[in-house]
């Protein structure tokens, strides 16, 4: 009981009373809720266990991308399920073989990658235990619009639907005001996504393919970048 009521963002006495029913009531036919982002605890979670094929598409990529983005950062999640799609496409250096994992989908295989996203580790909160519920209203239901944005996102990524985002080119390191809109089906060369300082470090070393526009995210100067590396 307490573990749902830290999921819905209510006070956790532990005690089902009238807020508690309500929000139970609620939720329980609820895809958002009782299909996907049950709570795991250690054990459960962690590139072994994403490896070895333990979970269903749709509910492994809700958490590594919510758990990559944050809560607060809608346009961010997009970024990060465009970067699952177009690794899960491209180019096997993003991904494990299914020779190796044979159990494992191929958006498991990227996901549980070493050393490609450390949201997938058994440490992390936001990805084993998502606050499905936290900032949800009841005219939304009791789900979080981050929780539901990222279902619909990992969904659409399975379903091959397009996903789309406005950002703001970069020139080098020099943004402009133009904007572009990239998505999974027409833009698989969109490869990485960084945090500015990390695409600095690429570009000053002459990493980055310049022949393609790389773009940032948000309207924040010093945000993540999508682009690719040589």
């Amino acid at each position: 009981m307490e573990g749902f009521q830290y999921e819905l963002g209510i006070t956790q006495d532990g005690v089902a009373g009238s807020g508690t029913c309500l929000r139970l009531n609620t939720v329980h036919s609820s895809k958002y809720f009782n299909k996907y982002g049950k709570p795991l605890n250690t054990s459960q979670w962690g590139q072994s266990k994403i490896l070895s094929g333990n979970f269903n598409d749709t509910d492994l990529m809700a958490r590594i991308i919510l758990a990559e983005s944050g809560y607060e950062n809608l346009d961010d999640e997009k970024g990060v399920a465009i970067v699952i799609k177009n690794r899960s496409v491209n180019s096997s250096r993003y991904w494990e073989t299914s020779e190796k994992y044979p159990k494992a989908s191929i958006y498991a295989r990227v996901i549980g990658k070493a050393s490609q996203y450390a949201t997938a580790n058994s440490s992390n909160e936001i990805a084993r235990v998502p606050r499905r519920g936290y900032h949800g209203k009841q005219a939304d239901g009791f789900i979080d619009p981050a929780w539901k944005k990222v279902v619909n996102l990992a969904g659409n990524i399975i379903d091959g639907t397009k996903i789309s985002v406005t950002a703001y080119k970069v020139n080098g390191l020099s943004i402009s005001s133009q904007t572009k809109t990239i998505n999974t089906t027409d833009n698989k060369q969109y490869l990485n996504q960084t945090a500015w300082s990390l695409y600095k470090s690429y570009y000053d070393s002459g990493d980055v393919v310049t022949s393609v526009q790389p773009l940032a995210f948000l309207t924040t100067a010093k945000s993540n970048v999508i682009f690719k590396v040589k």
